[in-house]
């Protein structure tokens, strides 16, 4: 995975994607053997494809191993909430983009609110590590309720994420302040 990454930032896209590619065969393999050890890393195997992918213009190929990567991570998420509700909820924000770029705009909303929901529950119990996620969360709610022509609900949620983050930042200064 990590030398997909290295081909990738070099401009190296056809590399790239075999390297990767290769990755979430070789961890779908060992999954079978062992899941609770292979999964984590088969998740963000499929989490990086599904980018390849897309980057690479292959639309299709991009949502199918977005829908793969968000089944492995509420598998975990599932069995081990504190260590993979995280990836989970990014997972499902990635699925909602690519799915809204397919044009099937209702799943993409209600894959949307399932990641904004995991996200609320997260920055509640940490606000400083997981309030700036919920911004992306909400914003991405905002364009899903767009595209799906519900405008007047679209505004709530871009409210919020403004309003969060100047209180984030207000918080955070004080506490830099105080420590």
């Amino acid at each position: 995975m990590q030398r997909s990454a290295r081909l990738a930032r070099a401009g190296q896209r056809e590399e790239s994607l075999d390297a990767i590619e290769r990755a979430v065969d070789a961890y779908q393999h060992l999954a079978t053997a062992d899941a609770q050890m292979y999964e984590p890393e088969l998740a963000r195997s499929l989490k990086a494809l599904a980018a390849r992918l897309a980057q690479a213009g292959r639309l299709d190929d991009s949502l199918t191993a977005s829908e793969q990567a968000v089944r492995v991570c509420r598998r975990l998420a599932a069995t081990h909430p504190a260590d993979h509700e995280p990836e989970f909820a990014t997972s499902l924000n990635n699925l909602s983009v690519r799915l809204a770029k397919a044009g099937r705009h209702q799943d993409a909303l209600a894959a949307s609110e399932q990641a904004l929901a995991i996200r609320r529950r997260l920055a509640q119990h940490d606000p400083i590590r997981y309030e700036p996620d919920l911004w992306i969360a909400l914003s991405n709610l905002h364009d899903r309720l767009r595209e799906v022509g519900r405008d007047e609900h679209a505004r709530r949620p871009l409210a919020e994420a403004v309003s969060r983050r100047g209180r984030s930042r207000e918080y955070l200064a004080r506490a830099a302040r105080d420590a």
